[in-house]
């Protein structure tokens, strides 16, 4: 069964929507605070998470930040009463994949949840190793050198998709449309300030991903790459 975090003070909201998604079998389970969310997030995995920017002890995205720093795979819809541009970019640059302003229709609610839990990847339990990078897609950790190093959520899908498609071009559409919602649409530009922080953080393998000008980029699994173990098709 899908499990679904709602992390919301409104308890006539809560409820309403508990009654929603229970007809649609999905596992609802809800919080009101930011404090209530962490103690559910490090006992529980998830397949979507929505969350509220104004609870009663803070901002929601400091959720979305302590999420950056865990192996959740899970998407995040954000909710919000300031439906500002600045409001859904600041959450967007932290990795929400969608952003929903109060009031919301609750039919408009359940599509959006449902584009999301789409985007969920089916992905193999062994790690693709490039060389000296190992992707490990179940945990979202990537290994050079058998260290760990940090990637961002984002940063780990695009690199995730980016090997998928080895030795062929990657468009920056394709990036866009395999890794964002459709309701957060980046700009080329940003795609780039993603491949350059991933490049930063992949050091000496940098090499591995190929700028293609003016279209996109490849991932070239050259002898010095060679890719060890079988990829999946996402």
């Amino acid at each position: 069964m899908i499990k679904i975090l709602l992390v919301e003070d409104s308890i006539e909201l809560c409820s309403s929507l508990h009654e929603v998604f229970s007809r649609l079998s999905y596992s609802l389970q809800s919080v009101r605070c930011i404090y209530e969310a962490y103690d559910r997030l490090a006992t529980q995995k998830y397949d979507l998470i929505i969350i509220d920017r104004h609870l009663p002890d803070g901002d929601g995205l400091e959720i979305l930040e302590y999420m950056n720093s865990t192996l959740s795979v899970a998407p995040i819809l954000m909710l919000t009463q300031k439906n500002s541009l600045g409001e859904r970019l600041s959450g967007l640059r932290l990795g929400a994949d969608d952003y929903l302003g109060k009031p919301f229709c609750t039919d408009e609610l359940i599509l959006r949840s449902e584009n999301l839990l789409k985007k969920i990847k089916k992905v193999t339990a062994l790690p693709l190793k490039v060389g000296a990078i190992e992707l490990f897609e179940e945990s979202v950790t990537v290994k050079i050198h058998e260290k760990v190093i940090k990637l961002r959520r984002k940063e780990f899908f695009i690199l995730s998709f980016l090997i998928h498609h080895h030795d062929t071009l990657v468009t920056r559409q394709m990036l866009i449309d395999n890794v964002w919602n459709q309701s957060s649409i980046p700009t080329y530009s940003t795609i780039d300030v993603y491949i350059r922080r991933i490049r930063v953080i992949l050091g000496k393998e940098q090499e591995c991903i190929q700028t293609v000008r003016t279209y996109g980029y490849t991932f070239k699994s050259t002898p010095s790459f060679k890719m060890t173990t079988p990829l999946a098709v996402i």
